[in-house]
């Protein structure tokens, strides 16, 4: 059974293996950072082939640029590098820059959106709502974000009240709460997850099987989805002998992992779902076709 369905955004996904698991789960946002300028070419890489991949396959998770650059225009030159469906500027920026950055990206992407950012502890409210360009708001402790602190209910009723017909966010300490019993009757579309998600506080790379628990006790959804291409055709093998390389394949987007059959292959194989139950491992023989190629 699924419950009513509240939206849900999950930021600082950094890879495609990653990705195409959240769509498939049917997340409704992925946050993609760029905080304070273009990331480096390899997260550039994978970042890009996000945006076309979500744009291509799964049109119905929005992707989303999220950003403390201040200057307009110096978004506008990432904002060509990394296309995405929203921007999210986690700063306290004026409409007019808003503006101003919307005249210039439209021309590349027309649907192009903004996720306003509320700070509860941090901006002048009165300053802020003025500020909002279009409806969708997110609402958190700090424009930084990653607090895992909650906005006490009392301030999420009264600002709410303020941003009725928006679409709202709510951020904030949201992964460790169950959704529909702590945020009540609060009038908000759904919530903004990051941290909590991750494998630790070191280790900033999504933990599926915390999604995947936190999708079953929000959304009542019992089974996870199988990892693959919409088109089969699109898929790509990668051969790995080792335990680095089949790592540095499924970072890198391969779709399936090739290990010779043999006792190593098997162990290597068994190691690989071991750290990652998500991956498509494939044992083949030496002389397949596909191991071959």
């Amino acid at each position: 059974m699924i419950m009513n369905k509240y939206s849900i955004k999950i930021c600082r996904v950094n890879d495609i293996h990653t990705t195409r698991f959240l769509a498939r789960c049917k997340i409704d946002f992925v946050g993609l950072h760029a905080i304070f300028g273009l990331p480096n070419k390899k997260q550039l890489i994978q970042f890009q082939k996000i945006i076309k991949e979500l744009q291509k396959y799964y049109p119905e998770t929005k992707t989303v640029l999220v950003t403390r650059i201040i200057n307009p225009r110096t978004l506008v030159d990432v904002y060509k590098k990394m296309p995405t469906d929203f921007v999210q500027w986690s700063a306290p920026i004026s409409k007019r820059d808003k503006e101003f950055f919307l005249s210039y990206v439209k021309k590349l992407r027309q649907n192009v959106n903004i996720f306003n950012v509320l700070s509860s502890s941090e901006s002048n409210m009165t300053y802020s709502y003025k500020d909002i360009v279009g409806k969708y708001v997110i609402i958190d402790k700090k424009f930084a974000g990653g607090t895992g602190t909650q906005t006490p209910k009392e301030l999420l009723v009264e600002l709410t009240k303020s941003l009725k017909g928006k679409y709202i966010l709510l951020a904030g300490g949201m992964g460790r709460v169950n959704i529909r019993s702590w945020l009540g009757t609060i009038p908000v579309a759904g919530v903004d997850i990051m941290s909590s998600m991750e494998v630790s506080s070191n280790d900033k790379r999504k933990d599926l099987k915390k999604i995947a628990r936190y999708l079953k006790e929000n959304r009542g959804e019992t089974t996870l989805p199988i990892l693959e291409l919409p088109v089969k055709s699109d898929a790509f093998y990668t051969k790995v002998s080792t335990l680095r390389g089949a790592i540095r394949a499924i970072n890198k987007g391969s779709d399936r992992i090739l290990v010779e059959r043999s006792m190593t292959g098997q162990k290597l194989a068994t190691k690989i779902k071991s750290l990652n139950p998500f991956a498509q491992v494939e044992i083949v023989t030496p002389s397949s076709q596909k191991f071959m190629r």
